[in-house]
C-alpha cells in the first residue's frame, strides 16, 4: 500500500510501499524544533546569514543526536532508517499537518502558517522506519520516484494515468 496510518493520521507516498516489502516493525514520527531564532538586534545581512547558518547547523545536530538516541533506545536487534518525511518521496508536504496533530505540536511551540510553512522556521518534522532487516532509502531523486503523480515537477510520469507505471 501507499499509505500507512499512524495513531489516526494517515500518511501517503510510495516510500510506504517501499518500506512494506521490508517487514516494518514500527514508525517513529517525530517534530524536532530548536525554537525561535534570536533575530532581534542582528546587525546587517552578514550577521542575518550567520544566524541562519548557526539555526540549520544546530536543527541539523539536534536531527543526529535524535537518531543516536532512537538507535541506543531499540538496540541492535532492528533497522532504523534514515529520517524522511513530507515534502520527500512522494509524501505530500500537507502531510505536515497530520504529523502536527498527531505529536500535538503546539507543545513544543511549533505550528504552521496559512501556506503550510513550520514555525519557528528552524523546525523540521518526519518518520523513522524500524525494520528486521536493512532497508536503505532509495536516492531521493526522480530517477527512482516510487509515487507518480506526487509531485507538480514530474516529468518521469507525464501523460500516463494514475496507477500504471513505465515499462
Amino acid at each position: 500500500t501507499d499509505g500507512v496510518k499512524v495513531g489516526e493520521e494517515l500518511f501517503q507516498g510510495g516510500i510506504f510501499r517501499y518500506f512494506n516489502q521490508k517487514e516494518p516493525v514500527k514508525i517513529l514520527p517525530y517534530l524536532l524544533t530548536i525554537g525561535p531564532l534570536p533575530r532581534q538586534g542582528t546587525k546587517g545581512l552578514l550577521e542575518e546569514f550567520y544566524v541562519d547558518a548557526w539555526g540549520s547547523a544546530y536543527v541539523e545536530a539536534a536531527h543526529d543526536l535524535l537518531k543516536k538516541r532512537l538507535k541506543r533506545i531499540y538496540g541492535n536487534s532492528l533497522y532504523l532508517s534514515e529520517p524522511f518525511g513530507p515534502g520527500y518521496y512522494g509524501i505530500p508536504v500537507e502531510g505536515t499537518r497530520g504529523l502536527f496533530r498527531l505529536l500535538d505540536a503546539s507543545r513544543l511551540g511549533m505550528e504552521l502558517n496559512e501556506s503550510g510553512m513550520m514555525l519557528p522556521e528552524k523546525s523540521c518534522s518526519g518518520f523513522f522506519v524500524l525494520t528486521r532487516r536493512p532497508a536503505p532509502l532509495p536516492k531521493d531523486c526522480c530517477e527512482s520516484c516510487l509515487s507518480p503523480h506526487s509531485c507538480g515537477y514530474c516529468r518521469k510520469y507525464e501523460g500516463q494515468e494514475i496507477g500504471k507505471t513505465q515499462q
